[in-house]
């Protein structure tokens, strides 16, 4: 049976569930009577070669993400991406939806267009995600590649599409629109996956797929903080949440549709933007007593006149087991610099919150922010020193270092690039004062050693882009200074 658009997913991304963009867009348009299929070529691609590839889905693997490194591993991957586009092939479809959630993507994603526009070159292509922007869609229309590409939320410019119009806001350029009732969206559908397939295990892809217990939601949009690093608030202007209530709904219509899943990570910037719609949201939960039921995301460090014990005391009661959050500094003058809206003594009262109501964190962390020097960065690690029992009692589950800070178009603080005085190196890097791109990798190992030395465990360690940049730098290899 023809469909009217097949969504895919590409490698990489973790293996645990699939995306949520999709099964968002499939719920949309056939609400409106539009026929679809979604197919997860990550999974698919992944249980076919992981006996030998596994690694390849590692978060510190840049095999997949560099187009140098992809070279060693594109025999294995053009023979299946064929296969691939003769599956999406078999469907006759109008139109292929592309979601890419970040550059990740972008080297697979050439491969797959190379072989759609060989194979199926009547079809209508449409990049999505933030992938898509700012660079990736417009070089790939502008090729006559694609048809479309869309910046920001979909379900609208999906359907716009279909009917043949790419005049609509978000599309190929044009200022988005954002959607601000959320309450008006359907739930997700997941029917097309086979869940099956997927590992059980957050971002392990060694273990064989013994099927995923995890589903992703969104409850919201945007954030209530404007962080100079951060482009959420261009994206999406304006802060928008579903109803506490139509969150806690959804959560229990996937349960029903699939008996196997009992928890959820939101995809939101931040869960507790809205504190009395988070209150219903629980007090919903808490009533409806869904036996196993577990549920985490982003969070915002708040004191605690507007986030206090009780608040964390229905978090645990509701099933929250896990918060990341974004930390970025330990230094109060840093966060003030980020405009981060948080203070540095109520890092101190979340993670003693969490540990007294057993819900476990992943500090997210920016190394070399514009303004850090040997001071400010000493104050990251004291804070780290200061907290150490909860690395020991396992309330901070892992520290997310990612690589040194960068600045992105779109973000504040490139829009404040020159005005702040920062400059390129000659390889390229930014740098402004001592900040340069060799003190933050460096600063990076400290912090990495210094915090295994005290017991914490990482979700990224060794970043072969910090190791190879070092290098390019200094000639020499940062891993033998600091070590692996």
């Amino acid at each position: 049976m023809s469909k009217d658009i097949v969504f895919i997913s590409i490698p990489k991304f973790e293996v645990q569930s699939p995306l949520i963009g999709p099964a968002s867009l499939k719920a949309v348009v056939e609400h409106h009577g539009y026929t679809s299929q979604c197919i997860d070529f990550n999974v698919e691609f992944w249980n076919t070669v992981r006996d030998e590839y596994a690694h390849l889905w590692l978060d510190n693997d840049q095999t997949l993400i560099n187009k140098k490194y992809f070279e060693q591993v594109k025999h294995v991957f053009v023979p299946l991406v064929k296969q691939a586009v003769e599956k999406i092939a078999s469907h006759n479809p109008k139109f292929i939806g592309i979601t890419l959630l970040s550059h990740w993507q972008h080297v697979m994603c050439d491969l797959f267009l190379d072989e759609i526009l060989n194979r199926l070159p009547e079809v209508q292509v449409v990049l999505g995600g933030p992938g898509a922007t700012p660079d990736f869609g417009p070089k790939n229309l502008k090729a006559n590649r694609i048809h479309a590409y869309v910046e920001a939320e979909g379900e609208n410019t999906i359907l716009e599409l279909l009917k043949g119009n790419r005049s609509y806001p978000g599309i190929n350029g044009q200022p988005p629109m954002q959607i601000t009732d959320m309450d008006s969206l359907p739930f997700a559908d997941y029917t097309d996956y086979d869940l099956s397939q997927y590992s059980h295990l957050f971002r392990n892809p060694f273990e064989d797929p013994k099927g995923t217990g995890l589903l992703y939601l969104t409850g919201s949009r945007g954030c209530i903080r404007r962080c100079k690093f951060c482009d959420v608030g261009k994206r999406w202007p304006t802060f928008a949440t579903k109803s506490g209530v139509t969150i806690a709904k959804e959560m229990i219509y996937q349960i029903k549709k699939h008996p196997e899943i009992r928890e959820f990570y939101f995809t939101d910037s931040l869960l507790n933007g809205n504190i009395p719609q988070m209150d219903a949201m629980m007090d919903t939960l808490i009533e409806e007593n869904i036996s196993g039921i577990k549920w985490g995301g982003q969070f915002i460090v708040r004191p605690p006149n507007s986030q206090g014990p009780e608040i964390y005391e229905k978090l645990a009661k509701s099933g929250c087991t896990r918060m990341l959050l974004g930390i970025e500094s330990g230094s109060q003058k840093v966060l003030n610099s980020m405009k981060k809206g948080a203070r540095a003594v109520d890092i101190d009262y979340t993670l003693e919150q969490c540990s007294k109501h057993g819900i476990d964190t992943v500090m997210m962390m920016l190394i070399g922010y514009p303004g850090e020097g040997e001071g400010e960065f000493q104050e990251t690690m004291d804070m780290f020193t200061r907290n150490a029992r909860y690395a020991k009692d396992g309330t901070v589950f892992q520290i997310s270092l990612g690589a040194t800070v960068r600045i992105y178009p779109g973000t504040p603080l490139f829009d404040q690039f020159q005005e702040m005085g920062i400059d390129y190196d000659d390889v390229g890097a930014w740098e402004i004062g001592d900040n340069t791109q060799k003190v933050r990798i460096e600063r990076w190992f400290r912090l990495r050693n210094h915090c295994r030395d005290l017991g914490y465990k990482f979700a990224l360690d060794s970043p072969t882009f910090l190791i190879e940049r070092y290098k390019k730098i200094t000639g020499k290899d940062i891993r033998e200074i600091y070590g692996t």
